[in-house]
């Protein structure tokens, strides 16, 4: 992992990093960039250091990454026709859309889901029009979470997992948002943020997809809630934060754009985002303009306390489990109640996870045996999240001494005379 900041560091780079993993590290390698979402910006940025059977393989992702983009814009092509056809408008979230702000090429990056988003009132008509397309709940109704959107919409393809994030046939799910950001279940931010959104659409325009979307600023100001969204829930992404830092990187020196992001939002919001930027200069070390500096400075005691001490935790949760956003999140809400809410539910969480094996097979697919393996699959994914959330109490515990205990030390320093 270490390798991979390096070689991927906007500011320093140390591309030779990757020459140093060793022969027998690099499926572990090659297994977190590929959850990390990280595997073609390696690629891309070190292809020389890469050893020769690890360059053919990354090479097939790339291509397959290829295949993907040209299935993804069929699928699009056909639900935003279906959509139009019954005079229902909305915009496209994340994906395709953030070309070309956080990424080169929509061949670069990994995409599985086509979120968009809705008035609350057409929610029905969309699933209702997703359904005609073959589109159906992937979770039955009696099991779905409250969540941003209508519950997730999946193809009955057949496909299965096969252990490969690049595999060609993996179908895109569809998720329907009304909601941009759940100030009930964070217990902090901005509410009606959706409202601010459809006032400032803009057109946007990838290849021969043609579509509305978020602004320049809105898009990056929900890129950041969607990242800080996943770091408090324990689910971050690497890619999330590195595309934060291609923008940044390559906005730096961009005064009008960042005197126009600095006007658009209050200070709340200029402060969450903050706390995205600085992970990505703390990971990445992507260049940033003075006015991201500036806002990355002006962060609560807290906050910055936070990134100093547990700005990597997201990554090494990978490989030691800890739960160290719960302070960042803790140091974010203005209530005991609020703090409380979300201690119990990440310590102690009561939610079952949905399904995460056959979920795109017909019925007629669903045999004996692949019932049973699904069932297994399930019982076992469980049993891991359960081990993950023991593993991480004493880790947590620990982690509040240490956090609590400089929280006190800090208010002590600022009642001592100067």
């Amino acid at each position: 992992m270490q390798a991979v900041l390096a070689a991927l560091n906007f500011s320093a780079p140390v591309t030779s990093a990757i020459a140093t993993v060793p022969t027998d590290k690099w499926p572990a390698t090659l297994a977190f960039c590929d959850s990390a979402g990280l595997t073609v910006p390696l690629y891309l940025q070190c292809s020389e250091y890469l050893p020769p059977e690890v360059r053919l393989q990354i090479a097939d992702k790339l291509k397959n990454n290829v295949e993907r983009w040209s299935r993804l814009k069929r699928t699009f092509s056909e639900i935003s026709s279906a959509l139009a056809a019954d005079g229902i408008e909305f915009a496209v979230l994340k994906g395709f859309s953030q070309w070309p702000l956080f990424v080169a090429d929509p061949r670069h990056r990994s995409q599985y889901d086509i979120d968009l988003l809705l008035q609350r009132r057409d929610l029905e008509r969309a699933a209702a029009v997703a359904g005609r397309l073959g589109f159906e709940p992937a979770v039955p109704s009696g099991r779905r979470p409250v969540v941003d959107h209508f519950p997730t919409l999946i193809r009955k393809t057949g496909w299965v997992w096969r252990d490969d994030y690049f595999d060609p046939e993996i179908p895109y799910s569809l998720e329907l948002h009304f909601r941009c950001w759940d100030r009930g279940t964070e217990g902090f931010g901005p509410a009606n943020l959706e409202e601010i959104f459809w006032g400032g659409l803009s057109q946007g325009d990838c290849e021969e997809l043609s579509f509305r979307t978020l602004n320049r600023t809105d898009s990056l100001l929900y890129a950041s809630l969607h990242a800080l969204r996943h770091l408090l829930r324990g689910s971050l992404r690497a890619s999330h934060v590195y595309e934060l830092a291609w923008r940044l990187n390559r906005q730096s020196s961009d005064d009008e754009f960042w005197r126009a992001w600095r006007e658009s939002f209050s200070d709340e919001l200029r402060e969450y985002q903050a706390i995205c930027f600085a992970l990505a200069h703390n990971w990445f070390g992507c260049a940033s303009h003075p006015i991201v500096q500036e806002s990355v400075s002006s962060l609560p005691r807290a906050v910055r306390r936070w990134l100093a001490r547990y700005s990597f935790s997201p990554l090494t949760n990978v490989f030691k489990a800890n739960k160290d956003e719960l302070w960042l999140h803790w140091s974010l809400l203005g209530s005991r109640r609020e703090r409380f809410a979300v201690l119990r539910r990440r310590l102690m969480p009561l939610q079952l996870p949905g399904p995460v094996s056959a979920v795109h097979l017909q019925a007629h697919q669903l045999t004996l045996r692949v019932r049973l393996r699904a069932q297994w699959t399930y019982l076992s994914y469980v049993c891991q999240r359960i081990r993950h959330h023991f593993a991480s109490l004493i880790p947590a515990s620990m982690g509040a001494a240490i956090w609590f205990g400089s929280s006190w030390r800090d208010r002590l320093h600022d009642r001592s005379p100067q």
